[in-house]
């Protein structure tokens, strides 16, 4: 299980993140600080499926994670960097 790519760059503002979930499971992507401090937005799909997620993000570092029941342990947790 992993997010592909596993990092993204952006500069700052709005942006649609394309969620395709080619896995056999459902799959959440999270949106959420580097200290993980809230939700700031959320999106999942079900197996073949995919799902858009529009999320406003300021200059600074943010985690994409998958909070289904031990995903994030096995892989699906990236990176964002916003500039």
């Amino acid at each position: 299980m992993a997010f592909r790519p596993a990092a993204l760059h952006f500069h700052r503002g709005t942006w649609v993140i394309h969620f395709v979930n080619q896995g056999s499971l459902f799959h959440d992507l999270t949106i959420e600080p580097a200290n993980r401090s809230k939700v700031l937005d959320a999106t999942g799909a079900q197996p073949g499926q995919s799902s858009d997620l529009s999320v406003t993000l300021g200059p600074g570092h943010y985690v994409m994670i998958c909070l289904e029941p031990g995903h994030a342990p096995a892989g699906m947790v990236g990176a964002i960097d916003v500039t």
